[in-house]
């Protein structure tokens, strides 16, 4: 791992963020939050951490609004996870994600599998594609035909999270600079590269996390 990532690489990366929060998305996130306050959905609230999660890496958030609202999402799933219904025989949890595209879902991705929902979404956000949180659901399968009415609900379920509201306001963060503009994320890529192609894609991943690209 030193080999591939030597030290002066994680000294670009440092220099590639050294950079002040702008705190844009704190106001339409706290109000977002007041809207939820009514709303018992762990989904809906595990989309919104996600959401503040990416604001914060972009340095849209500050830190200590940040953590009010990790405290807050926290504790509200940690009052809605108090009630886990029995599985059946029949039943199988499922894992899916949405892919957004031009204000709405362009896809869903299910699977039974976590580890590959994780795989797929890395490999879709390293193609610049905006993936959301994963989510999880409990389905009844009598047949292996019955996974196409599955897939089906799944993105009936996905399509009632990020409904307008939600994309409205993800849009709104990816229209906003985030903490490296793409020029410097460009000259710093270049730097990289004289690293191998390894200490390159470290960089885009990261310039990405930062807000350095438009993604939807």
């Amino acid at each position: 791992m030193q080999e591939k990532y030597p030290e002066e690489v994680f000294v670009l990366l440092e220099k590639l963020k050294d950079n002040s929060d702008n705190g844009l998305m704190e106001e339409a996130l706290l109000q977002y939050r007041e809207d939820l306050e009514s709303i018992f959905d762990i989904d809906k609230i595990k989309a919104f951490r996600d959401l503040c999660t990416r604001a914060y890496w972009r340095k849209n958030l500050s830190e200590l609004v940040y953590y009010q609202l990790m405290e807050w999402c926290n504790k509200r799933l940690a009052q809605l996870a108090d009630y886990v219904p029995p599985m059946g025989s029949k039943q199988k949890i499922f894992y899916g994600f949405a892919v957004l595209e031009e204000q709405k879902i362009q896809r869903c991705v299910i699977n039974a599998n976590l580890s590959c929902i994780y795989e797929e979404r890395d490999k879709l956000e390293q193609q610049g594609l905006y993936v959301t949180a994963w989510h999880e659901r409990l389905f009844t399968v009598e047949r292996q035909e019955s996974l196409r009415s599955v897939n089906q609900a799944m993105t009936e379920f996905l399509q009632q999270i990020y409904d307008a509201d939600m994309i409205a306001l993800i849009e709104k963060m990816e229209q906003l600079p985030g903490a490296v503009d793409q020029k410097k994320l460009e000259e710093t890529l270049l730097q990289l590269s004289e690293y191998g192609p390894a200490a390159k894609q470290l960089g885009q991943y990261y310039g990405q996390k930062w807000g350095a690209s438009q993604n939807i």
